[in-house]
């Protein structure tokens, strides 16, 4: 009885051995093979959230990019033509137009328009805040208002607006282009 119970004891270990601990190794390679999976599946799917608003990021690279790369003579026309629709959006009164000569500034260069308008401090404002919103960017460098010999809340301002490219852009806009993947 003895010698069964310990050929018993013997076979069961041998089963336990050779089929019992390779199988539980298996499991916990597949349970974490399962955990990694499923970490990859909830990257995957912030990614999936994500690409919409990467998309719309792209899009404004894309458009920085080609504003960068335009020649001189778009920029200063592409200035002006963003100003006077902004300023007939807005009720605005345009008095006077003043491009000036691109400036290289380190590796750019800097193109300004200087803008005299008349209106009320309100809508001077909202231009002001219009003009840096506006896809390409504009940059607003200099405001200047003044409000003698005006009649009522008007008042009239110099606004200087700044655009940049890339130094490498010629009045061709060839070369020195920026291209978005």
């Amino acid at each position: 009885m003895l010698l069964a119970t310990w050929a018993a004891v013997v076979v069961i270990l041998a089963v336990v051995v050779a089929l019992v601990l390779p199988v539980r190794r298996q499991w916990r390679k597949v349970s974490s093979e399962v955990l990694g999976l499923q970490r990859a599946i909830a990257e995957a799917a912030t990614m999936y959230r994500q690409a919409p608003q990467l998309t719309k990021e792209i899009a404004n690279l894309r458009a920085t990019a080609h504003a960068l790369s335009r020649s001189d003579s778009e920029v200063g026309s592409a200035i002006i033509k963003q100003v006077d629709q902004l300023s007939k959006d807005l009720g605005v009164r345009l008095l006077s137009i003043r491009p000036g000569e691109p400036q290289v500034v380190e590796s750019c260069r800097k193109h300004t328009v200087v803008f005299e308008v008349e209106c009320d401090f309100s809508r001077i404002a909202r231009m002001l805040y219009q003009l840096e919103q506006a896809p390409p960017q504009l940059w607003v460098e200099g405001v200047e208002i003044s409000s003698e010999r005006m009649a009522g809340e008007e008042v009239r301002a110099k606004l200087t607006v700044a655009a940049y490219t890339l130094t490498g852009s010629t009045e061709s806009g060839r070369q020195g282009q920026v291209r978005a993947p």
